[in-house]
């Protein structure tokens, strides 16, 4: 496999520390523990000691104000209507609970990029096969100081950060383990990740260019890479119905706001 001389770099750089790890049956546990409990702790402190917001947070806040109002609707008019809805919605979902808009804010970007740790674990741990170096690369990820600043202020990175990372994780899952289902909470995960931002729509045209590759050059597995294109692609769609019905959106609005996006992509 590609992946092993990368895992063998990886290990031999600190193979010391992996190896007193290895020691213990749960050491990686215990590495998970400290990467969420000390990032999260971490991201308190940091937004505590200095407080702020941007221009764009004073925007979603007066979005999720707007949502928690009149629905999505009260959304159509205003002066961002282009703004994906996953974050105004998520915020006002606070509010509902007696929070200020500010706060709701905050507790959505400090909850997901703790969150983040977790899901940077699941991928790396699948990826190189290896829970040590998942627990490695998310207490790396706990202390990244650009991963601290997007959790500390109201932005829409940390909510797509964690749903792409979590897509991405469940199609190596697919990929690795071959089970087909996974395909489909992959596509799923991408699309609340472009509800987050559009960037993640770029999956929906990448991950299906993988497969019908893969379907085209290995054609002992093309029944269950078949299977996986067309999962990865109902789960997405399953995916957008539900949150339509959850979130008060009419379908009409994905149909216009994502083509709109893929007309950018191709330029």
């Amino acid at each position: 496999m590609i992946l092993t001389p990368l895992k063998n770099f990886i290990i031999s750089t600190c193979p010391e520390k992996l190896d007193k790890l290895s020691r213990f049956r749960h050491g990686w546990a215990w590495l998970l523990l400290t990467a969420l409990t000390a990032g999260g702790a971490f991201r308190l402190w940091r937004h505590w000691a200095e407080p702020m917001i941007s221009r764009d947070g004073v925007l979603y806040l007066r979005q999720a104000e707007l949502w928690l109002t009149g629905g999505f609707q009260a959304l159509q008019g205003s002066e961002a209507a282009w703004i994906p809805p996953l974050l105004p919605w998520s915020v006002s979902r606070g509010m509902l609970c007696g929070l200020s808009a500010y706060s709701s804010g905050i507790l959505v970007n400090v909850l997901t990029g703790s969150l983040l740790i977790a899901a940077v674990f699941l991928l790396a741990g699948e990826f190189f096969r290896d829970k040590r170096l998942g627990a490695l690369a998310a207490l790396f990820c706990a202390f990244v100081p650009e991963f601290i600043q997007l959790s500390v202020e109201i932005q829409r990175e940390s909510l797509y950060l964690l749903f792409m990372t979590l897509a991405l994780w469940l199609a190596v899952c697919g990929f690795r383990r071959r089970n087909r289902f996974y395909w489909g909470g992959a596509g799923a995960g991408a699309f609340l990740a472009a509800l987050a931002r559009y960037e993640a729509l770029e999956l929906f045209l990448f991950i299906p260019l993988f497969l019908l590759g893969r379907l085209w050059l290995n054609a002992e597995e093309r029944r269950e890479t078949g299977w996986a294109l067309l999962l990865f692609l109902l789960g997405g769609a399953v995916g957008g119905i539900l949150l339509s019905v959850l979130l008060g959106i009419p379908l009409e609005y994905y149909t216009e706001a994502f083509t709109g996006r893929l007309r950018g992509l191709w330029g």
